[in-house]
């Protein structure tokens, strides 16, 4: 995960850059619009994982829940189209 590659602070500074000020509600909305857009294109697919965390020094914890949740959305995509399974 590009994530994890980065260093701890390096991470936090790209976070704080990109989310900054952002309710959790609009980072739902975002994420949805990035499902969104990929339906409209046959060959592509990808997991999302995300994390909302008002403390974003714990950022650990934010990369576990994320991919938990990417592991889990996964599951429910090939859940839902198993021919797509490799």
């Amino acid at each position: 995960m590009l994530c994890e590659a980065l260093a701890e602070d390096s991470l936090l500074t790209t976070m704080n850059k990109y989310l900054d000020d952002i309710t959790e509600d609009e980072f739902d909305r975002r994420v949805e619009q990035v499902k969104d857009a990929s339906k409209r294109h046959e060959r592509v697919s990808f997991a999302i994982g995300k994390s909302y965390e008002n403390n974003r020094l714990d950022v650990r914890k934010a990369l576990r829940t994320a991919d938990e949740r990417m592991y889990e959305d996964k599951r429910m995509y090939y859940e839902k189209q198993p021919e797509m399974k490799r």
